[in-house]
């Protein structure tokens, strides 16, 4: 595939074009890679993900946030629920690129504060949910989640040291 043959198939046939671009790395015919798009995408592709991990984190600490200030409420379970669903989402997410466990650390601050807000705006209450809960919550990600190849451990203890060096940048 020459080069305006692939920039066409990138711009008319994105499919047909990551198949083909593909067969060629794989077959190691590296100079008929269309390495400016390839590169484009493997970028976005991991930008994709912090940001998955960024707005998994903001769910997960709204719905928390939401679940101590109105333990009670008839939306509860779902907030528990949600929760859960977005611990397992961080998880699976880490399990399959590990050095993701740093964007939770890094991204901690900012979803504190949008849930916070969020939770604020929302629902008209200033929620007693201190960065220290966040972390805690946070860290339920690591603790409560096993996955079968034990790298729970390792990511724990890297998340950990991450974000007390974060946490005392923001105390």
């Amino acid at each position: 595939m020459d080069t305006t043959t692939a920039q066409d198939a990138y711009e008319t046939d994105f499919a047909a074009w990551a198949e083909a671009q593909a067969a060629l790395v794989a077959a190691g015919d590296w100079s008929r890679v269309d390495a400016e798009n390839v590169s484009e995408e493997l970028a976005a592709l991991a930008a994709s993900d912090k940001r998955e991990i960024r707005s998994r984190l903001t769910v997960l600490l709204e719905h928390a946030m939401k679940l101590r200030a109105m333990p009670t409420h008839e939306a509860a379970n779902g907030w528990r629920a949600t929760v859960r669903e977005q611990r397992h989402g961080i998880y699976d997410l880490i399990s399959q690129s590990p050095s993701l466990v740093m964007e939770v650390a890094a991204s901690l601050q900012i979803a504190y504060r949008r849930a916070w807000a969020d939770v604020h705006e929302d629902w008209g209450i200033e929620p007693s949910y201190g960065l220290d809960e966040a972390i805690q919550d946070a860290m339920h990600v690591f603790v409560d989640v096993e996955g079968p190849t034990g790298q729970s451990k390792k990511a724990q203890s890297s998340f950990l040291h991450r974000v007390s060096s974060l946490v005392d940048d923001v105390r």
